[in-house]
């Protein structure tokens, strides 16, 4: 099965592989974090059912890209946008290895400002869900239903509700 956590770690692996001389941060920066670096955060996720064994999960991450900062303690915003596009490269095919599945991953937004750049992605997830029949059945309650036909009344049921 796989977790949330292999999710971003193999986003982080992608990452590392295009960008091998840079730190990429997980979920946490700290005050005094190095430039230039990632930071790559989980920030939400949505699971549905979609079928009586299935789940679909959406997991939104989002990646700050940070740049040396110059003389006006400002990165430069051409070093971010091409940083920025080289992400975007990084996952041109719109998929995501992970263990032993390859999940889509589409590149939903992105955008730069005083020299740091940001790109937002959602990965699917989809997976077998916890089913159990037998776990169901006591919410299953006993209902009477009568009816009228030509003949007269008719209960279906055991008359315990």
């Amino acid at each position: 099965m796989v977790m949330l956590k292999d999710i971003l770690e193999a986003m982080a692996g992608v990452i590392a592989k295009g960008y091998p001389d840079r730190y990429i941060y997980l979920q946490q920066m700290p005050d005094q974090f190095e430039r230039p670096s990632f930071f790559l955060e989980l920030v939400t996720t949505h699971r549905r059912r979609q079928n009586i064994g299935t789940d679909e999960t959406e997991i939104y991450l989002t990646l700050t890209i940070h740049e040396p900062l110059n003389d006006v303690r400002k990165g430069d915003p051409l070093d971010a946008l091409a940083d920025q596009e080289g992400i975007l490269e990084l996952f041109r095919t719109g998929v995501l290895p992970v263990a032993d599945r390859a999940l889509p991953v589409m590149v939903s937004n992105g955008g730069q400002s005083g020299g740091e750049a940001y790109v937002e992605f959602t990965v699917t997830l989809r997976d077998g869900g916890f089913y159990d029949p037998e776990a169901y059945l006591a919410l299953i309650e006993e209902v009477d239903m009568r009816y009228k036909t030509r003949k007269g009344e008719v209960t279906v049921g055991s008359g315990e509700a």
